[in-house]
């Protein structure tokens, strides 16, 4: 069994989960009480509405599970419609891009959230894995610092789980955050002249 990488997919994971427990909320109560006055093409809808409700609960429980998780010499990311399997192997890079998405976002990028991109075997980038700046990169330290140990020292369960939740997640945390802070300090927001 593989364990999720805490904190991973997070922020999208609230948004949409959120989104579609008020559109099936909305459905069922749509279908409890209807209006007096419904019209017979109306009536007629309400199969395809129950289906849509339906996909829409199935849809919440997958979104439940959306993340990164570690397994031993595997990297799987689990997206709302399909699970990706990355092998680990030497020279697998992972990266913190913008967020975009065809569907959500119309294909426009987003700076202040990132996703999750991998290179190396295979290219890709995936939406399902946004979260805000920092912990997109803090999560690719992560993974990238997997794949070097697992690379050296070989897979097992308890390091995939140390690395997704223990104290080498821990450890790699505290160094991406000081990372980030020699970034911050090198690279000011504003001028003192502003």
């Amino acid at each position: 069994m593989g364990s999720r990488v805490r904190q991973s997919s997070g922020g999208i994971r609230s948004a949409t989960l959120s989104a579609q427990l008020i559109l099936a909320a909305s459905a069922f109560i749509g279908f409890v009480s209807p209006p007096p006055d419904q019209s017979a093409s109306d009536q007629a809808l309400a199969p395809l509405v129950w289906v849509m409700f339906v996909c829409l609960l199935a849809l919440a429980v997958r979104t439940a599970f959306i993340g990164v998780y570690l397994y031993p010499g595997e990297i799987r990311v689990r997206s709302w419609l399909r699970t990706y399997h990355l092998p680990v192997v030497a020279g697998t890079r992972f990266a913190a891009v913008p967020w975009e998405d065809w569907f959500l976002s119309e294909s426009v990028e987003y700076h202040l959230v990132q996703m999750i991109s991998v290179e190396g075997s295979i290219r890709r980038s995936f939406s399902a894995t946004a979260v805000r700046r920092s912990r997109a990169i803090a999560q690719c330290d992560l993974l990238n610092a997997y794949v070097q140990v697992t690379a050296q020292s070989g897979a097992s369960a308890t390091l995939a789980h140390d690395f997704a939740r223990g104290s080498a997640w821990r450890d790699q945390r505290k160094k991406s955050q000081a990372r980030q802070a020699a970034r911050r300090v090198s690279r000011p927001r504003h001028s003192a002249a502003e």
